[in-house]
């Protein structure tokens, strides 16, 4: 069953503090100084050792445990809950023409749009600013997955 690991959540949630930090350093620097310590403490620097790690872990995301003990009861061949699931898009590169490369066609398996996925994120107590400041992330966290660069993964 397809899963994003927490590790790669996290990094994807860092990857939309940092675009939320350089907006701010650029629009309004005041607030930007407000958050980079608020930052700092929700996800840790980087390379921070054990004293400078952040206060979230985030868990692996999966689908939601119903849904999953529902296809555990249908009991269905593994293709045919991998084909539910999933689909295969290919992509070929092209060349200054715009004709094709010969051997250039790649097919990627992906989760269908509106897979629904849960994940848990651990921390001690937040402060208003904080929990903020996590929801800001959420929201702007809006590609995931292999490809995500070339237009797949939309959340």
């Amino acid at each position: 069953l397809p899963i994003i690991k927490g590790r790669t959540l996290k990094g994807l949630f860092v990857e939309a503090c940092a675009d939320i930090l350089f907006g701010l350093k650029q629009c309004a620097p005041s607030v930007h100084d407000k958050f980079m310590p608020i930052a700092d403490s929700l996800f840790g620097k980087p390379g921070s050792s054990l004293d400078s790690t952040g206060k979230l872990h985030f868990g692996t995301a999966t689908l939601p445990t119903d849904f999953i003990t529902k296809l555990t009861e249908l009991n269905q061949p593994k293709e045919t809950v991998l084909n539910t699931l999933t689909t295969i898009r290919h992509q070929t590169a092209v060349d200054d023409e715009d004709k094709p490369k010969d051997t250039s066609l790649r097919a990627t398996r992906v989760v269908l749009r509106g897979t629904i996925f849960h994940a848990y994120i651990s921390h001690p107590e937040l402060s208003e600013d904080e929990i903020a400041f996590l929801w800001a992330c959420a929201n702007t966290v809006r590609h995931a997955g292999q490809n995500r660069t070339r237009g797949l993964g939309h959340i």
